[in-house]
């Protein structure tokens, strides 16, 4: 493994120990995939996947994870989960008419047809008891300890074999065992409760980030609305707006404003994502846009 291999695992192991249910697991995982760590790969996405089960970019490496385990059911369901929360990823289903393609295309195994005496001598003995563990699916058991693992102790178990990577690299001897770090979950906010604590400003009334596509990555609010829907549509008209302002070589889109009846919606990105929050006009806007800017900060620091 390369030095910047180690340091860009070294980073992200760093943030999730601080930060167990941050996003940056899918990122990880998918650098433990280049890196042949398939095992470790599964585990991560499988942990970060239990706090963001509809987080697309995880399904996605955990789906090539299996592939590069010749896991093509499991790898099927990935694929099929994708379409789920976004039917039109047409890549995705490329992909999974691929898969099915291979499989049809699979020679069946051979039929032994015994017969007459033949039939007769034939036995179907069990294995041998010392034969039956090697049947067991490689990895299975591993996997379901793997799902009980969470990301933090993950992190620390991959700190610990980078630390030893780096001791027989630089003095050619064996690693001392290194102790596990003490995890403090806290420090920075998860990504609902920033959400939370915008939500708390005077006049918020909802508070949306989601992904440029429109995929909802987390919400608070106080009306009831469907989110989903929102979040689909705030993200056409960021997407509209930015190829608005590019036609008109006017640069890129910092942020918009829309106002209707008496609510303000503001919506403006945060790192790979994007934000929306809707007030009412009597907020001051202001205060809105000093607002947006520390919670898209927060959501930042727990995705990188």
């Amino acid at each position: 493994m390369d030095r910047n291999s180690l340091d860009k695992i070294r980073k992200m192991s760093e943030t999730l120990a601080k930060n167990p249910d941050s996003l940056v697991f899918a990122s990880l995982a998918e650098l433990y995939v280049e890196q042949e760590m398939i095992d470790q790969a599964i585990k991560m996405c499988l942990s970060g996947l239990r706090f963001h089960p509809n987080y697309l970019n995880g399904h996605r490496v955990l789906a090539e994870a299996y592939l590069a385990k010749k896991m093509i059911q499991s790898a099927k369901a990935e694929y099929e989960r994708i379409l789920e929360l976004n039917p039109t990823d047409e890549a995705i289903r490329i992909k999974l008419e691929a898969l099915a393609t291979e499989e049809m295309e699979v020679e069946p195994a051979p039929t032994v047809v015994l017969e007459g005496p033949q039939l007769a001598e034939a036995t179907l003995a069990a294995p041998p008891e010392e034969k039956i563990e090697e049947m067991i699916e490689p990895g299975s058991e591993e996997r379901e300890a793997q799902e009980e693992m969470s990301p933090a102790a993950s992190a620390m178990a991959m700190d610990t074999i980078i630390r030893g990577l780096e001791a027989i690299r630089k003095e050619g001897e064996p690693p001392p065992i290194a102790e596990p770090e003490e995890v403090k979950i806290g420090g920075l906010s998860t990504i609902d409760q920033t959400l939370d604590d915008l939500l708390q400003k005077p006049g918020v009334k909802t508070a949306i980030l989601m992904e440029p596509s429109g995929l909802l990555v987390g919400s608070a609010s106080d009306v009831k609305i469907d989110i989903d829907e929102r979040a689909a549509f705030i993200a056409g008209i960021f997407s509209s707006s930015e190829r608005t302002m590019e036609r008109l070589n006017l640069g890129g889109v910092n942020r918009i404003v829309v106002e209707r009846g008496g609510s303000r919606i503001l919506i403006t990105k945060a790192g790979e994502f994007i934000l929306a929050v809707e007030t009412e006009t009597t907020m001051k806007l202001g205060l809105l846009i000093v607002s947006a800017k520390r919670a898209s900060k927060a959501v930042q620091q727990l995705v990188t």
